[in-house]
């Protein structure tokens, strides 16, 4: 079967199955006690004071974020994102913008977002990529300065911890994904955080149609974004393990490093001081001084059964549904557009055995190794 890129993590059957069991005897799928329970427990592992708001994904969290918040004109983010950063601007009658991302780092640089900023733009959004939040203090400040909320994507954030902040109380507001290939998954869902009480209040009214609080009503712009309890009962197990998940991926990830740190030509993402991500992806650059190009490397591996992907290609300005837009047209972006072309995600996965990752280090090395290394 080879090496697969991921692997859903699943609580034991004997763990999961009497909660699974309990739900079908109740008849309760939506609305009940397992959302209750897993957004206390992501709330614990995310700092003192934070709400949180269970949803049916990620992308439907940026949606109703950006309309509780009213945000209008412009949503400043990278382009070095998930397709979801800019459909949910788009899907609230907004404009994706995009600024460049740091070097090495890949996330969205401040600088750059300084430098992006108009009288147009309602919002800066930015991004989680990999596991590794943003220089999120700097970007904070930026938006004080403009005056604009800061809004984060951290669909791959969860249990990734922002210059010994948690994920959840690193942005104002923070959306999570816990899609099958996050480190906690809910098989499909999403988490929205912020410290705001009112407004993760009106979150909830918001993922229920927009009901008003005692449900006879509808007050507000809404969706069917509930989260049902079966996906609830799967994501409240795996994220009692959240620390333990991550730190396992850091294992494997320090293990990457170490045997592939001395091929020419290739790196990984910077991981400042201070940070930890979730080990939500393994990257591996491949620049122009590697032996073989992405593709060619791509093709090997698959030659021996070991799956790779590009990911976060194409960048948004470059997608169809964003390339005649205003912000792919005025976009200068040398660092997303280099990024884009060299970023190869590896199998990466809680359960990887050293044997599989050697598999994927050796059909690597073969590719990329110099003749006789």
């Amino acid at each position: 079967m080879g090496v697969r890129l991921v692997r859903p993590v699943l609580p034991p059957w004997e763990e999961l199955a009497p909660h699974l069991e309990k739900i079908h005897a109740t008849g309760l799928l939506t609305r009940g006690p397992y959302n209750e329970m897993l957004e206390a427990e992501a709330a614990s592992h995310m700092g003192e004071g934070t709400h949180v708001v269970a949803v049916s994904s990620c992308t439907s969290g940026l949606m109703l974020v950006l309309k509780a918040l009213e945000i209008r004109g412009e949503v400043l983010m990278p382009s070095f994102t998930w397709t979801a950063s800019g459909l949910a601007a788009l899907w609230n009658g907004c404009e994706p913008m995009y600024a460049d991302v740091t070097p090495g780092r890949y996330t969205l640089n401040p600088d750059a977002t300084r430098a992006a900023i108009t009288k147009s733009t309602g919002a800066v959004m930015a991004v989680n990529a990999y596991g590794l939040y943003p220089d999120m203090d700097a970007l904070a400040q930026v938006c004080r300065e403009a005056g604009v909320p800061l809004v984060s994507d951290s669909a791959q954030g969860i249990g990734a911890i922002c210059q010994g902040r948690p994920a959840g109380s690193v942005a104002p507001v923070e959306v999570f994904s816990m899609s099958p290939s996050k480190v906690v998954t809910a098989a499909e869902g999403g988490l929205i955080a912020t410290a705001d009480g009112d407004l993760a209040a009106k979150l909830r009214r918001m993922r229920d149609y927009g009901k008003s609080a005692d449900g006879q009503d509808v007050t507000a712009v809404g969706l069917s974004a509930r989260l049902s309890e079966f996906h609830a009962a799967i994501a409240w197990l795996n994220m009692k393990r959240v620390e333990e998940l991550r730190d396992e991926r850091f294992a494997l990830a320090a293990r990457y490093r170490e045997h592939l740190a001395d091929l020419p030509g290739v790196a990984f993402q910077d991981v400042p001081e201070g940070d930890k991500p979730s080990g939500n992806y393994m990257m591996l650059f491949i620049g122009p001084e590697a032996r073989a190009d992405r593709a060619g490397v791509v093709e090997y591996l698959k030659g021996r059964d070991v799956d790779s992907r590009p990911y976060f290609y194409p960048a948004l300005h470059r997608q169809a549904i964003f390339a005649d837009r205003p912000g792919a047209r005025a976009a200068s972006l040398p660092v997303t557009e280099a990024a884009e072309a060299q970023g190869l995600a590896l199998p990466f996965y809680n359960g990887m055995t050293d044997a599989e990752q050697d598999e994927v280090i050796d059909a690597l090395r073969g590719a990329l190794a110099p003749p006789g290394a």
